[in-house]
């Protein structure tokens, strides 16, 4: 992210220097389902939209982005580390079915957002069943 902002303070003559803690968190916890390119985006129009002051704010952020991101039930430790990959998995999978619907449209557009098989979904789904469906 460094390098974009480098890029976009560049070209907007723009003097960012610092991004607020809740916006990094905000940022780690999207899906980013637009990959590189939505990343960019996101970060040319922070920079495009920063004040004098030279900090990111939550302000600056895509308001589907805050919609979007996955914070629910994720939890930080007190040196910010995230729970297991196993827990995060869960998390992302429960996120996406309440999103796209758990039947079997929603499914195969959940496994395409995820980046998975719709027979990994399937598979994961009913490992975790249990746990939270």
């Amino acid at each position: 992210m460094r390098i974009l902002m480098e890029k976009y303070n560049k070209i907007f003559n723009k003097n960012v220097h610092s991004i607020d803690n809740e916006v990094i968190k905000i940022m780690k916890n999207y899906l980013w389902p637009g990959n590189v390119r939505e990343l960019e985006n996101a970060v040319e129009f922070m920079i495009n939209m920063s004040d004098e002051r030279g900090i990111i704010t939550k302000d600056m952020i895509y308001e589907n982005i805050v919609n979007n991101c996955i914070t629910e039930n994720i939890k930080y430790e007190e040196d910010m580390e995230l729970i297991t990959l196993e827990e995060s998995e869960k998390l992302l999978i429960k996120k996406a079915l309440s999103i796209y619907g758990s039947d079997t449209a929603g499914k195969n557009l959940c496994a395409e957002k995820l980046g998975i098989g719709i027979a990994t979904l399937y598979r994961k789904i009913d490992n975790y069943m249990s746990r939270f469906i």
